[in-house]
């Protein structure tokens, strides 16, 4: 089995809605993959778990359990698969700081993103293996990658 790991803003956003997208992406992967799965930040994760900056409200939320969590999951995943939107919230910090991880670990990364600042970032673009604009788009990419 093949994990990619569901790289994406959460920082100001309804759990509802940092898990739609990884849902999507989750579930394209399941009907155009026999083995690519999706590991997601989202999971365990209850309504009364904060995803915005008082990161104190569970052990869920904690600085230190978000940490060293999501760069686990990072270093166990095969593939990083990126969805960065423009948003008026700004750029996740979070997000890049675990590209960051990825690239040290030699992952391939797959970025979506309408952001042309970031698509233009050396720091971003160049470890990234493919960058596109549709989530549809980046499953079928990846799925050609690894299969």
């Amino acid at each position: 089995m093949i994990y990619g790991y569901a790289c994406g803003a959460m920082n100001g956003l309804s759990l509802s809605e940092a898990k739609d997208w990884r849902q999507r992406v989750s579930q394209y992967f399941e009907e155009n993959s026999n083995n690519i799965r999706i590991i997601s930040p989202t999971r365990g994760k209850s309504d009364t778990d904060n995803l915005g900056t008082d990161y104190d409200n569970t052990f869920r939320s904690k600085n230190r359990y978000i940490y060293r969590r999501d760069m686990n999951d990072v270093r166990r995943c095969d593939f990083l698969f990126v969805y960065l939107p423009i948003s008026e919230k700004g750029v996740s910090i979070g997000s890049v700081v675990e590209i960051g991880w990825a690239t040290v670990l030699g992952k391939p990364i797959f970025l979506t993103t309408n952001n042309v600042l970031l698509q233009k970032h050396p720091l971003v673009s160049q470890p990234t293996v493919w960058i596109g604009e549709t989530l549809e788009e980046a499953v079928e990419v990846v799925v050609d990658f690894y299969e």
